[in-house]
């Protein structure tokens, strides 16, 4: 190689590096940049410059590790959901975000949970139980946290988050028909139900028992399908659904006749979603052979369903099962 080629060579390379050095140099720059708009009081803002940052990858979560310390509670949880969102594992960032389990703004812990969860953070996962069975904790943070560890389908989470979800209050008793006909006008009216702060905690704690899936998991949600016990619609209907989930895992098969039972007596529920959670569960929950011929007859009644999504999801059962019509 001569002299003059070589020489050309060498200034190639200069000039590549030099032009590297410089765009690295800007973009660590432009992230800083975006990384103090984090502290920003205007949203708008704040939110444009996460949009731009979630771009840059699991490397901008070094870089976020001490904005999870901030005295500022907007950045904190700013930091913590850009963690989840570029991807961000780093034991220092996994260090921060267990810490802010604890934080004392609630959406700061919510947020950390929701990282928690979608980083399959292992070593979050007592921190999350203590959360979830902490009855101080605000219901939101809760229900954070009960969605997490179903996301890390922590076992050692069943316990707690089957506490959880009997934390209902009580099913307020109906009254006869006949009594209601002959109450006079100026009875009294009945006391207005006591307020239900935790339902969507209890829902978060169902749909988690049903991504774990043990039978212990079934038998519990088995419960919180029952219009006897569950006063919330919501959360006998996504317990409805979790039955199916927590059935499709092999660990689960043994508890198989409780679900089915669980699920078919969810099909006389006065609320139409229950019934079409139910019957959808019951499309993908093959029954043993021994339920059968209960799962055909209760179908086969709700095909004339008062509620039209119930007699559309008894038809989805049908044909996945293939029961006939008639029998």
């Amino acid at each position: 190689m001569s002299r003059k080629t070589l020489v050309i060579l060498l200034l190639v390379v200069l000039v590549l590096s030099a032009v590297w050095a410089l765009t690295a140099y800007q973009r660590a720059r432009k992230t800083q940049e975006l990384l103090t708009a984090l502290a920003e009081r205007d949203d708008a803002a704040a939110t444009e410059a996460m949009a731009q940052l979630r771009h840059r990858g699991p490397k901008v979560g070094l870089r976020l590790v001490g904005y999870l310390t901030s005295e500022n509670e907007r950045v904190r949880w700013r930091a913590a959901v850009l963690c989840a969102e570029v991807g961000a594992k780093q034991s220092e960032v996994v260090d921060g975000l267990v810490r802010l389990l604890v934080d004392p703004v609630p959406a700061v812990q919510r947020a950390a949970a929701l990282a928690c969860g979608a980083l399959q953070l292992e070593e979050a996962e007592q921190p999350l139980i203590a959360l979830v069975s902490n009855k101080e904790q605000t219901p939101s943070s809760r229900a954070f946290a009960a969605e997490a560890l179903g996301s890390l389908r922590s076992e050692d989470a069943v316990e707690p988050l089957t506490t959880l979800l009997r934390e209902r209050p009580p099913v307020p008793p109906k009254e006869p028909e006949a009594a209601v006909a002959e109450a006079k006008p100026t009875a009294p009216a009945a006391p207005p139900p006591p307020p239900d702060d935790l339902w969507q905690a209890r829902w978060q704690a169902a749909m988690a028992l049903g991504e774990i899936g043990t039978a212990k998991c079934v038998e519990v949600l088995a419960e919180s399908v029952r219009a006897d016990l569950e006063p919330r619609i919501d959360v006998r209907m996504a317990a409805a659904y979790a039955l199916a989930d927590a059935l499709a895992n092999p660990d689960a098969r043994k508890a198989l006749g409780t679900g089915v039972d669980a699920l078919l007596q969810a099909m006389s529920d006065e609320a139409g979603d229950v019934r079409v959670a139910a019957a959808i569960s019951l499309a993908r929950t093959y029954p043993p052979k021994d339920k059968v011929p209960q799962v055909e007859t209760t179908l086969r009644e709700h095909l004339d369903d008062d509620h039209y999504w119930v007699r559309e999801a008894v038809k989805l059962a049908m044909a996945q099962l293939k029961i006939s019509r008639t029998g």
